[in-house]
């Protein structure tokens, strides 16, 4: 049973801060889901276990930004180097 009767101005923002918090971090996620990227899965996971770190974040960003292979299994076709 949660209790509403007490909720002050602060813990609103905590909770719009932990919501946004949450938003901000899974942004490389959510950019691959809208670019239909094919491994969307191993973005995800990458994301959520090593996008604490700065470097990790910064790389799933990148690579859910990078262009989708063609052949959509992680092969290049022999046309495009």
């Amino acid at each position: 049973m949660i209790i509403i009767g007490n909720i002050g101005p602060w813990e609103i923002l905590l909770i719009i801060s932990i919501v946004v918090m949450h938003f901000i971090y899974y942004i490389p996620s959510f950019l691959a889901i809208i670019r239909k990227r094919p491994d969307i899965l191993k973005i995800f996971l990458f994301n959520m276990f090593l996008g604490w770190t700065i470097m990790g974040w910064i790389l799933a960003l990148i690579w859910s930004l990078q262009k989708a292979d063609n052949n959509g299994d992680g092969s290049r076709s022999p046309h495009n180097p």
